[in-house]
């Protein structure tokens, strides 16, 4: 295999990843762009805390620090709060959140 096969190679690899990143990114905009505002911060919310608690594992991991690595992801109080209240406006029959959760296909 010479080093232009390698670089094609890659370069395919590469360009699949952003395609697919692209793609994922369409479909986030299409589902955010139907939700309402308290919607979208709980939602935001929880993918923040996710996303921090990952990239603590992979400090971490990094760092071989393996008793460190965390196996569940915590939900700061701000994004409890946030979710809660998200939750007891669909129960109460708010109808913007409640059309909020029917596009995101969740039933409570």
């Amino acid at each position: 295999m010479s080093i232009l096969t390698e670089i094609e190679s890659e370069g395919r690899k590469v360009g699949e990843v952003f395609l697919e990143v692209v793609t994922f990114a369409k479909k986030m905009q299409t589902i955010y762009s139907a939700l309402s505002g308290p919607t979208i911060a709980a939602c935001s919310a929880v993918f923040y805390d996710c996303v921090k608690c990952v990239a603590a594992g992979q400090a971490a991991a990094v760092a071989g620090e393996s008793a460190n690595i965390p196996l569940t992801i915590s939900l700061s109080e701000t994004t409890l709060t946030l979710v809660q209240k998200v939750i007891a406006d669909a129960k109460a029959g708010e109808q913007t959140i409640v059309a909020d959760f029917k596009a995101l296909d969740i039933t409570l």
